[in-house]
Formats: structure tokens, sequence, C-alpha cells
């Protein structure tokens, strides 16, 4: 039995449909944070640690994992908090963001914790400048902050997309069309934007999908008034799955229900498993799955798509 089954046993915790998982532990003992069980790839006892000289201050040391040299870093140094004591027994979550490996240490696991999608909500406004937390919610009485792994992973990794060129010819098939882009996560909504912004295609950023469907609403309205078809008008949807208010998959069976929206091609793009992504879109009626953050394969998708409405 891995960890992760480990915890959920002594907790006596399991997943339901409609729920996201997530795995809750504090820093220093006091605030309660939570990580998308989804976007971690193995939770394990920490390994034996060798430090590095003049590495990144977040990162503590080298560790063989899986017979591959993992960079490890302390959690708490990771969200700009003093660093733990890690003397003893400590956790490791094993991730994995754009090709690139790491390990994070925490003090200790507290449990896995299941929430509807409703449970969770957008920081206020006035938290905009705070770029680590994606959501809030609540267990037992106390506030759960919901990190943004994505945007601490690129933080230490400093990654950038690769880009692959645009012919002109598909620029300007592109620039009739327009793509809306569904993402909590800033880094997400950052990347998507470049993407977007290469391609030449008019776009909207929406921060979950009931703000997506809310856009679409709108959208309808306008293209009604001017005796136009929505469908035609935007190539596609690209819908991260995981998000607070209303999910991807939610959001595309919403979709489907309008008819105004029902011919509109949602492409799901997510970091979570691929296998159980591709099963999940393929049931809900997405038009793809693709895995954060390929950049290439998802411009080669949307061009397939406009090619085929041009």
């Amino acid at each position: 039995m891995d960890l992760l089954s480990k915890i959920e046993a002594q907790t006596g915790t399991g997943k339901s449909s409609g729920q996201v998982e997530l795995l809750l532990f504090r820093l220093h003992g006091s605030t309660l944070y939570g990580i998308n069980v989804f976007k971690i790839k193995e939770i394990m006892d920490c390994p034996p640690i060798s430090k590095v000289p003049k590495s990144d201050t977040r990162i503590i040391g080298l560790s063989d994992v899986r017979d591959q040299f993992l960079p490890i870093v302390d959690m708490a140094l990771a969200l700009d908090m003093p660093p733990q004591k890690l003397e003893g027994e400590c956790t490791m979550l094993y991730m994995e963001f754009s090709r690139q490996r790491l390990g994070f240490v925490i003090e200790d696991v507290e449990r896995i914790a299941y929430f509807g999608w409703h449970d969770l909500r957008l920081p206020p406004d006035i938290l905009s400048h705070t770029p680590y937390i994606t959501a809030i919610t609540t267990y037992e009485g106390q506030i759960v902050q919901v990190i943004d792994i994505e945007r601490v992973l690129l933080d230490i990794t400093g990654d950038e997309i690769e880009f692959q060129s645009v012919h002109p010819s598909e620029k300007e098939i592109m620039e009739s069309f327009t793509i809306i882009g569904v993402d909590d996560s800033r880094v997400a909504r950052l990347h998507l934007k470049k993407i977007f912004e290469q391609l030449g295609v008019d776009y909207k950023i929406a921060k979950d999908g009931r703000e997506a469907l809310e856009m679409l609403n709108e959208m309808a309205k306008e293209a009604k008034d001017h005796g136009e078809i929505l469908s035609r008008q935007v190539l596609a949807v690209i819908s991260d799955v995981e998000m607070p208010e209303m999910d991807g998959y939610t959001l595309v069976v919403q979709m489907k229900k309008v008819p105004a929206f029902k011919q509109i091609p949602v492409i799901l793009n997510s970091s979570i498993s691929e296998q159980v992504g591709e099963q999940m879109a393929k049931k809900v009626g997405a038009a793809a799955f693709l895995t954060k953050w390929d950049a290439g394969e998802l411009i080669e998708k949307l061009k397939e798509l406009a090619m085929a409405k041009d």
C-alpha cells in the first residue's frame, strides 16, 4: 500500500463523483494548506537528502528517487516562509511540471479531505497580489488555503513555454475566431494568453467554469442581436479541469445543455493523470484532453479545429 492509500485508510476518507481531493497539511503548525492530489505524482516518506552548495535557497538538496536525482524543496521556503525544522520523519510530495521533477518536503500530512467543487471559492480581489493561493475553503471550521502549485513550481524552475512557428496563412485563418481560456491558476492563464497571442487569435480569459458560462451567455446575446451563430465565432473553449466554483467537466456538461453552446468544442487542458483525464473527458463529451503544458500539441489542435471550420 502506497503512502496516499495509507493516509486515506487512516482518515477513513473516500472520494466520490464531483469531488476534489485535497492533501491537507500545516507549515509551522499554524495555517492549514491544501494541494490537489491530482497535482502530485507520489506521496512518500522523506528520502535521504544530500545538500548542494550554492543552490537556490529554496532547494535544500538532492535525493535519489526512482533512479532519478530529484531536487528537494522546502515547501515553507517556496512559499516565502521561514524554513521548516525537518528533524526526524517528514513527508515528500513528488511533483512534475513542464517536464521538470521536484520533491517538496513538509513536516507532516494532516489528512486527505474531499470537497465539492462548489465548496472552493476564489480568493477575495484584495488578495489578487498574493500569487500562491488559488482557492479558499473550510474544513471542520478551519480556513484552508489551496496552493497554486503550478505557480510555485514555475517560480522555482523558471520554465518558459516553447512555441512553434505559426505560418502567416494560419494566423489569417485564426484571426476570424475567438477562443475562451478557462483556468483558476494565474500562471496558467498567463500561459494561455501567450499561446493565443502567438496564434493571433481573439481571446477571452475566465477564472472558472461559471465565469466562462457567463461570458458565453453574453456572447450569445450579442451574436443573436447581430443575426450571427455563436458556434461559428468561437473556435473552442480551453479549460482546466480542477477549478473552484465550477470544474471543467461540469462546464462541458452545462454547455451541452444549451443549444447555442453545444456545438462549441471544449478542450480540457490539465495536469491530472492523462489516462484518468481522457476517460472523463470522453464521458462528458469534451473534444479532447491535453496535458499541461504542451503548447505545441494545443496549437496543433486549435489549427486543426480552425481548418475544419474555415
